[in-house]
């Protein structure tokens, strides 16, 4: 069946905001289009919205409420990601984390299993290359050069590389270290964070990406959600620590891999193309 029905996709982010709610879009448009859906992504910080659709999906990293008020009073279905506010009530909204007892029998739906890990990290992890000793650190836009050397403050090792990842708005230069390597937006990352030994993460998509690879992680949470999220994957023990006050990043004292992961599969993406399917042929 060739499905005709139009989806624009919302989300915004910015240099230390939002990437993980744009890159999970990004999966979800792809698996959209496969079942025939028209679907657009659109910033909503720097695109207007031209065209009315027949569905819209928010996920933004601030108060969506404006939006679905909005979409709903134009007749429009509306799905949101991670809506945390009672006012207004799209037709479902999907959470990776559980909702507030409040908010649970208002259209809701909640799971682990919503967690999304992209193709990219999907196919480098069928690649059966050894580790090598090196470590990465990936904090996203929340890295500042203060943080950074704060967290290198209390590794035990710098004798194996460490690659630290950011993007290209952060103003971090080189370490006073030869063994410590700034890459801004590196072309092979899924590659590199499939080959390293070790990592140190935010509590948010990249670490979730990193248990999905069987990594060592050390998790720097920076915010509420992302500490709850890290707590539940520390207590599955699938990530080493939380806000450690000293890293052993020592590859011959670390595991080769860690505990397999049976809290999720990655699969978030296809489960809410599901619900998509749900809202508009289900009676």
């Amino acid at each position: 069946m060739v499905n005709k029905k139009s989806i624009q996709i919302l989300t915004d982010h910015g240099s230390s905001f939002g990437i993980g709610h744009y890159v999970r879009c990004l999966d979800i448009r792809e698996k959209l289009i496969l079942r025939g859906y028209e679907v657009g992504i659109i910033k909503v910080s720097e695109e207007k919205i031209k065209n009315k659709s027949d569905l819209y999906i928010i996920d933004l990293p601030y108060d969506m409420s404006e939006f679905i008020e909005k979409y709903r009073n134009q007749g429009a279905k509306v799905l949101t990601l991670e809506h945390f506010n009672n006012s207004v009530v799209p037709d479902l909204n999907i959470s990776v984390l559980d909702f507030p007892d409040e908010m649970r029998l208002k259209n809701t739906s909640s799971d682990l299993n919503y967690i999304i890990i992209r193709d990219e990290i999907r196919s480098v992890s069928n690649n059966l290359c050894p580790n090598l000793d090196y470590g990465v650190i990936m904090l996203g836009g929340s890295l500042t050069l203060n943080l950074l050397r704060e967290i290198l403050s209390k590794l035990n090792n710098f004798n194996e590389p460490i690659k630290v990842i950011i993007n290209k708005h952060q103003n971090i230069t080189k370490i006073e270290n030869n063994n410590i390597e700034i890459l801004v937006n590196p072309d092979n990352l899924p590659e590199l964070m499939n080959r390293c030994s070790w990592c140190i993460t935010n509590g948010g998509i990249t670490m979730l990406e990193m248990i999905y690879l069987k990594k060592n992680i050390f998790v720097f949470p920076q915010t509420k959600a992302e500490m709850k999220l890290a707590q539940i994957m520390l207590a599955a023990k699938l990530v080493l620590s939380i806000n450690p006050s000293a890293i052993d990043n020592s590859s011959k004292n670390l595991k080769p891999s860690f505990k397999d992961n049976k809290v999720f599969d990655g699969l978030g993406s296809v489960r809410i193309a599901d619900k998509v399917d749900s809202l508009f042929y289900e009676v």
